[in-house]
């Protein structure tokens, strides 16, 4: 019996844009990006991931997977949906094997810019429009 966890991918709306770039401008970084996240996802806990670190300060409770074969970062945060409904998955929490779970990207791009000011603007957004 396979008991190995799999996370859905999901890009969230606020973040098209940033994958839709990274399309139209580095379209080499795609094939990568998709081999990184398809092995995130693999992951009994992402959170575990050698290249996963929590995020800090007005983004804690998201996390950075690093791609450093393209120098980029992708930001995603954990959700698990059951019977308590839909909730955030946070650094230390338990996961539930019976829910379902989702890898949600919420922000893509070099990790140069992907930091920076919109970061928190966007989880604000995000978290604004969360019903959970």
């Amino acid at each position: 019996m396979n008991t190995k966890t799999v996370w859905k991918v999901s890009i969230h709306e606020q973040s098209v844009c940033d994958y839709t770039w990274l399309q139209q401008n580095r379209p080499d970084t795609i094939d990568c990006i998709k081999m990184h996240l398809k092995k995130l996802a693999e992951c009994p806990d992402p959170r575990r991931h050698s290249r996963v670190k929590s995020l800090c300060g007005e983004s804690k409770g998201w996390f950075r997977y690093a791609v450093y074969e393209c120098n980029l970062r992708i930001i995603f945060r954990l959700l698990a949906k059951g019977e308590r409904g839909v909730i955030q998955v946070r650094f230390d929490a338990d996961i539930d094997n019976n829910e379902e779970k989702y890898l949600q990207i919420t922000r893509i791009g070099h990790r140069a810019i992907v930091y920076n000011e919109k970061l928190n603007t966007r989880k604000a957004l995000i978290e604004a429009e969360d019903d959970f």
